[in-house]
């Protein structure tokens, strides 16, 4: 996956705050880490609803509209 220029966050953790993943991605996220690591894990898992739900709270709001 690129670079996601966009997600404004520097960790997953600021992110996770704001809503809730599966039990199931739960085991595949890495917190302290940059959101896109916990993106590309949640993708390579096949959690494509729990990678995009972390995607779209990265986003800024105008863009995440835009996207949605």
């Amino acid at each position: 996956m690129t670079d996601l220029i966009k997600v404004q966050a520097l960790t997953a953790a600021e992110l996770l705050k704001n809503f809730e993943v599966s039990e199931e991605a739960e085991e595949h996220l890495v917190p302290d880490t940059a959101p896109e690591v916990s993106i590309n894990q949640l993708v390579d898992a096949g959690l494509y609803p729990d990678a995009i739900k972390l995607l779209a709270h990265g986003l800024p709001k105008r863009e995440a509209v835009w996207w949605a």
